[in-house]
């Protein structure tokens, strides 16, 4: 058997908190959603007035991140407008935008943190500082 090495429930809150941490330093809106290396949840917060939908898209950024073990920024670079309709069309949970990212530990995938609200740059942005704030750059 293998074990699978996943991202502490404690640490989870600690990510989203400082996701939503930097949104409000910065004035802007966000969902976030740490999620262990299955891409289940561990962790959610929703800023006052974010929508549901922004909820719903953290939580699916953070299952990509975890289930591809990249970036959802990176997968969507990779993919060109062909294989974005065969492939991502088909997966109801994937979503290449980015803010969804995996989080790695000695090259293993343990999580994954999923921000949405703001526009892709600053999604991105909160979930970098959340990893940083962490000790999980």
């Amino acid at each position: 058997m293998v074990a699978r090495a996943d991202l502490a429930a404690s640490m989870a809150q600690r990510l989203v908190q400082a996701a939503v941490d930097e949104a409000a330093r910065q004035g802007w809106r966000i969902a976030a959603v740490a999620a262990d290396a299955g891409g289940l949840p561990l962790a959610l917060l929703r800023m006052n007035g974010v929508n549901e939908v922004f909820l719903t898209a953290a939580t699916d950024k953070a299952w990509t991140a975890a289930s591809f073990r990249r970036s959802t920024e990176a997968l969507r670079e990779r993919m060109s407008a062909e294989e974005l309709r065969a492939g991502a069309a088909s997966r109801a949970r994937m979503l290449l935008w980015g803010g969804g990212l995996p989080i790695l530990v000695d090259g293993a995938c343990i999580g994954a943190l999923g921000v949405s609200g703001g526009l892709v740059a600053q999604d991105i942005a909160c979930a970098e500082a959340a990893l940083a704030a962490c000790g999980l750059t």
